[in-house]
């Protein structure tokens, strides 16, 4: 469950101290009567709490770089929380909204909290306190927390120290027993001295008895043979004493070194944990100052994270807080306004802090000298000509006012709107917009390849929002922007602020292939329309693109401002069936889902059989988002809960970290879809071209595409990997007796992560032989079902040679006949393979790749390829135009097979066919 609170900058909600309500008093704040939360004991983080934050003139306060706490004292007035490890934001930053998870120790005491509220942090300071009503109801049924003090800062640093602890533990006990094997054979030696010695008192004894037996005998035994045996006996003893007290000397010498050498290793071990703060530029600082890790607290200046070294790697802790912060900090800085535009400053790090300008044309600029006739721009045009020194808590600002640039001293009060701070010295530390500048020069900012791209022109409370058609982006300025809110590339390459002014509420929408552009010539916003980008590069090359739509998306420098909202116009209770990820009302309209529902449940209700989701090329970036949903709503009304997944999770052009926010959004899509998600790797996985008229791309390690693709099923029932970073499997339905094979068909690609597109199909001989020596291995009557990501029957539109040893080897086990495998493609050679006694029988072949619906009937196998996930509209079958806001918007299957009648149903969900496809195994389609 959960629940929102709202808040308005400026206005204070706090009528008592904590040290008052620490005291005993009563408190009772005068909360808003909507800012409150409530819970039931022992609930963990399901328990969420979404925050909108406004200034006071009622537009979003912005939480860029923004820091979340949440702070509270139970209902027993003993034990205190302090979260910094739940904040969410799950939109834009600067829309002031995010949702925090409380943990479950928030809940161990019923009752009204004494004082609960979010501490919000921008650049080490506090920026507001947000209080709000906490109330625990009881649970009487079940005991469960015992209330503790929860710091989740001091959480992670014990876990760590913990996990420290047990590996010099782990050191310390080698230590001990390699010890205890040394006294063990000094102990074996000892016994094995002790043996001879009682040999040889037994042989003086044996020479007493002859003396005694002499003696008793009246034999001749004279006082010189007594005293020579007394003497050999005493000397025997003596030789015996001595080897013992030697050992026993020698015992506890390296006994006494090896407690010292253990105390000095304990001592070590706790010197080295450092409580100092360490302040490194930036991450990567810290990576290579210590590869193999270091304990201690290392903050990233740039983004003021803290970093730890955990399990041999370098670990995000987020936002480091010290221990004390200055109640009023930095606030009301014009976001937006001079994005990093002082690159190349070369500003020397100390105690005190250089920042030189440089003369060009008879101007003063600070950053780049452009010496060469080259553009080295993201700089800024001001009044100084000379070298400004930032001694100890000294700040340097820009005033928008004046156009100049200055020092002031450093308070922890707000500075003015029209101040922007730039560098701030806080004891021979820089931090600000210009900290990740300190260290460079501007000869070697100039031979860095791709560090001069002009800067965006950047408005203040610019939105950009999708039209219900998904195919038109509408640009919107909420707030007028004047000359101080936009800076821009000039003519003459230099950076400098813009005479533009725009209406407020002014709107451009943009069509499909839309451009929305900054003219210089006329000092204007613009808009073009051009069918292709090369097009528009050719004809307006002096302009500076802001937005590119394609297909309803931004791209471009003002695209992060596009508002990635979901389509929930007229739902009714929004939170409450967001929260539990039921799918958009239009599939309820008309009982569209319901009747579908009723559908699979009528053909599963009299089939012996399985049944399955199969959803293919979702191409996250281009895709409604509700595909996860959906089949998670189907599965409850159902119980179906195994989904084939056919590949294809990445869009078509990007870059590297596209790659990677299409691999975040898979793995959020597996957790929210079924219960069991088997997946096959596609072409794009993980590889992207940069643009659709350029042949070079990025690709993705082996190892990385394991890891988004296959890793996940390393823990569920009844699968079985290839092998590690294999990404072929089969997996057994039992009860059944179905076995499903998942197929890569794309493992040619280079393992390497190079700077490079990858599309190359085929499997390797190792897979070839792994399919028909284990996949195939079945007993009578098992039914098989194969996927992969492209179609492999020969009689299927667009299928590639390279797959035909993969469809060679279903043909001859299907029809139980001898074949040999050649044209392998990462083999000259051949093998033959015998399938005349083999036992099981493939039932059906699925596959995506193609973007369209089709189905072949070849060699007694029947093939079925499917619409893809993603609103493409590639299938010249289905006319309808795919659009967000509409059930057409996915498109994937829940396939049951009939065994008993040897029939196979599918279920359309999205658009498609919109009645029930039926094949019987002789691939002929039902009516």
């Amino acid at each position: 469950m959960a629940q929102r609170l709202k808040y308005v900058i400026g206005k204070d909600y706090r009528p008592l101290t904590v040290l008052e309500a620490k005291g005993g008093n009563a408190f009772t704040p005068d909360y808003d009567k909507s800012n409150w939360v409530q819970a039931r004991q022992y609930e963990d983080s399901l328990r969420q709490v979404f925050v909108e934050i406004t200034n006071e003139d009622g537009s979003a306060y912005d939480l860029t770089g923004a820091n979340v706490l949440f702070e509270g004292i139970l209902p027993d007035n003993e034990h205190k929380i302090l979260d910094n490890s739940h904040v969410v934001f799950y939109e834009d930053p600067t829309t002031g909204k995010f949702r925090f998870d409380m943990p479950a120790q928030a809940f161990s005491v019923a009752g009204q909290y004494k004082q609960a509220f979010f501490r919000v942090m921008k650049n080490y300071r506090n920026v507001a306190t947000l209080e709000f009503k906490f109330e625990v109801l009881a649970d009487m049924v079940v005991t469960g927390l015992v209330p503790r003090d929860y710091i989740s800062p001091l959480d992670d640093l014990f876990n760590t120290i913990k996990e420290t602890e047990t590996k010099n533990v782990a050191e310390l006990k080698k230590i001990v027993d390699d010890k205890i094997n040394e006294i063990t054979n000094l102990m074996s030696a000892l016994n094995t001295a002790n043996a001879s010695t009682l040999a040889e008192l037994g042989t003086a004894r044996n020479s007493l008895l002859d003396i005694e037996k002499k003696i008793q005998e009246d034999g001749l035994f004279t006082q010189y043979q007594a005293d020579q045996y007394k003497q050999s006996f005493d000397d025997k003893v003596n030789i015996i004493n001595k080897k013992i007290d030697d050992g026993l000397i020698d015992m506890d010498a390296k006994i006494e070194q090896s407690n010292k050498d253990n105390a000095n290793l304990v001592e070590n071990k706790l010197t080295q944990i450092d409580t100092k703060v360490h302040a490194y530029p930036n991450a990567d600082a810290i990576k290579e100052a210590y590869p193999n890790g270091s304990l201690g607290i290392f903050v990233a200046v740039d983004t003021g994270h803290q970093w730890y070294y955990l399990r041999d790697t370098w670990v995000d802790g987020g936002a480091y807080q010290a221990s004390s912060s200055t109640t009023d900090g930095v606030k009301a800085q014009t976001s937006y306004l001079f994005p990093d535009f002082a690159n190349g400053s070369n500003i020397s790090i100390s105690q005190k802090l250089s920042v030189y300008t440089f003369n060009f044309t008879g101007n003063r600029y600070i950053g780049i000298y452009n010496d060469d006739s080259q553009r080295y721009v993201k700089t800024i045009y001001i009044q100084v000509d000379k070298t400004l020194k930032l001694t100890e808590s000294s700040a340097l600002v820009y005033n928008a006012t004046t156009n100049s640039v200055t020092v002031q001293p450093w308070t922890s009060d707000k500075f003015p709107n029209n101040l922007i701070i730039l560098a701030l010295n806080y004891y021979g530390t820089l931090y600000g917009q210009w900290a990740a500048f300190f260290d460079r020069t501007p000869e070697a900012i100039k031979s860095t390849a791709g560090l001069f791209e002009a800067f965006p022109l950047v408005g203040n409370n610019i939105e950009i929002m999708r039209a219900d058609d998904g195919q038109h982006l509408n640009v919107k300025f909420t707030v007028k922007n004047t000359a101080k809110n936009f800076s821009i590339l000039n003519t003459n390459s230099i950076g400098n602020l813009t005479d533009t002014g725009i209406a407020d509420g002014t709107i451009y929408t943009l069509d499909n292939f839309d451009y929305l552009i900054f003219n210089f010539d006329s000092n204007a916003i613009e808009k073009y329309s051009y069918d292709h980008y090369t097009k528009y590069i050719l004809n307006k090359s002096k302009h500076k693109i802001l937005i590119y739509n394609y297909y309803g998306y931004a791209y471009g420098d003002w695209a992060k401002y596009q508002l990635q909202k979901q389509q929930i116009d007229n739902i009714q209770n929004t939170v409450s069936l967001l929260s539990n990820g039921i799918p958009p009302k239009y599939y309820f309209d008309n009982n569209y889902l319901q009747n579908k529902i009723k559908e699979i449940n009528d053909i599963n209700s009299f089939i012996n059989g399985v049944s399955f989701f199969f959803i293919t090329d979702p191409h996250f970036y281009i895709n409604a988002g509700n595909s996860d949903k959906l089949i998670n709503y189907i599965q409850g009304k159902t119980g179906i809960e195994l989904t084939l997944h056919g590949g294809d999770m990445i869009r078509a052009y990007g870059s590297i970290d596209d790659i990677k926010t299409d691999v975040a959004s898979w793995n959020s899509w597996k957790e929210h879809a079924s219960k069991i998600v088997l997946a096959v790797s596609g072409n794009h996985d993980l590889t992207i071209k940069k643009s659709d008229h350029e042949a070079i791309g990025y690709t993705l390690s082996d190892g990385y595409k394991y890891n988004a693709i296959t890793r996940h099923e390393e823990t569920l029932p009844n699968i079985v990997l290839a092998g590690a970073g294999k990404n072929y499997w089969y997996a057994d339905n039992k009860q059944q007796k179905t076995r499903f094979i998942g197929l890569d068909v794309f493992e040619m690609r280079n393992g390497n992560a190079k700077m490079g597109w990858e599309d190359n199909y085929g499997a390797k001989t190792e897979q070839l032989k792994w399919l028909v020596n284990t996949a195939l291995k079945v007993e009578d009557d098992w039914k098989i079902v194969i996927m992969q990501h492209c179609p492999i029957d020969p009689n299927m539109e667009g299928v590639i040679p390279q797959v035909n040893p993969v469809w060679n080897i279903l043909s001859a086990y299907q029809n139980k006949n001898k074949v040999t495998i050649t044209n392998i493609v990462d083999d000259t050679t051949s093998f033959d393979v015998d399938f005349t006694q083999s036992k099981g029988k493939i039932i059906l072949d699925l596959s995506g790749h193609q973007h369209v619906d089709n189905e072949t009937y070849n060699n007694g196998i029947l093939s079925i390829n499917t619409l893809c996930d993603a609103y493409y509209n590639d299938d010249p079958n289905y006319t309808k135009n795919r659009t967000i806001g509409a059930i057409n918007e996915q498109a994937f299957d829940v396939v049951s097979i009939d065994y008993d009648n040897e029939i196979i149903y599918c279920v359309r969900i999205g658009a498609g066919a919109s009645e029930i496809r039926k094949y019987n195994f002789n691939g002929q389609e039902l009516k």
